[in-house]
């Protein structure tokens, strides 16, 4: 019998198992341990006192609620003085810092008609400073 003849393949076509590298095998991790604490040396007490910072005072803000008894303006937007007295006979002096949303001519209007004021304030260096002034109805 006469020897086979090779067959050959169509060009472009080759064998794709013999260009498929070797399974590789899957990738692992290793976790590298985490360093050891170092302890921090402690400090020996000593008679010598330490410091300690003031405390930052931060302002809050107050409500007094009453009547006017007077109010002079600083010009026509600003309040210069505001007396308010309060449901206990005590009487709250302000001034302020720029407008606040209300003239001395209608904080006059409130004295003459006996209508309530509520003051929002703070108090700063001593002084009310006045933040605001409401109209204010009892309940």
């Amino acid at each position: 019998t006469p020897p086979a003849a090779p067959t050959r393949e169509p060009p472009g076509l080759k064998d794709l198992d013999a260009e498929l590298p070797a399974a590789t095998p899957p990738q692992t991790h290793t976790i590298a341990p985490t360093a050891v604490p170092t302890p921090l040396a402690t400090v020996r007490p000593t008679n010598i006192p330490t410091a300690t910072p003031e405390p930052t005072v931060v302002p809050v803000e107050q409500i007094v609620t009453g009547h006017v008894v007077e109010a002079w303006a600083r010009n026509p937007l600003e309040i210069e003085m505001l007396q308010v007295r309060d449901i206990d006979g005590k009487v709250w002096e302000f001034t302020t810092e720029g407008p606040i949303g209300i003239d001395a001519a209608h904080l006059l209007v409130h004295r003459e008609i006996g209508e309530e004021v509520e003051v929002v304030y703070l108090e700063k260096d001593g002084a009310l400073i006045a933040l605001q002034v409401n109209d204010f109805l009892r309940q």
